[in-house]
C-alpha cells in the first residue's frame, strides 16, 4: 500500500511578490543608479570612448597585430629611437647570416 505523502499537508502557501512591490523595488534600484552615477554627459561618453579604445586595443593585440597608437607601443618606440640616435645605429638593422 503506498504510503502517504505527509510533507505536502503541512506546506505554507507561496506568497509571490505583487506587481507594486516589484516596481517600489526597480524604482528604488533606478533612483539608487542615479545617485551612484553621479558624473557628467561628457565624463560618461570619455568614459566609454575609453573603454571602447581599450577593447578594440586589446582585440589588435590577441590578433597579433601592431597597434600604432597605444601608449607602450609609443613609449617603446621612443625609447628606441633615442637608443639608435645615441649609437647611431640604422633603427632597422640589415640581417646578416
Amino acid at each position: 500500500m503506498p504510503r502517504a505523502n505527509k510533507s505536502k499537508k503541512n506546506k505554507q502557501p507561496v506568497s509571490h511578490p505583487t506587481t507594486k512591490h516589484v516596481a517600489v523595488a526597480k524604482e528604488k534600484i533606478q533612483h539608487q543608479r542615479q545617485q551612484a552615477d553621479t558624473r557628467t554627459t561628457k565624463e560618461i561618453e570619455a568614459a566609454k570612448k575609453a573603454h571602447k579604445d581599450q577593447k578594440r586595443i586589446r582585440k589588435k593585440r590577441e590578433n597579433g597585430g601592431v597597434v600604432h597608437n597605444d601608449e607602450d607601443y609609443q613609449r617603446i618606440r621612443a625609447q628606441l629611437q633615442e637608443a639608435t640616435e645615441r649609437n647611431n645605429y640604422p633603427l632597422e638593422r640589415p640581417r646578416t647570416f
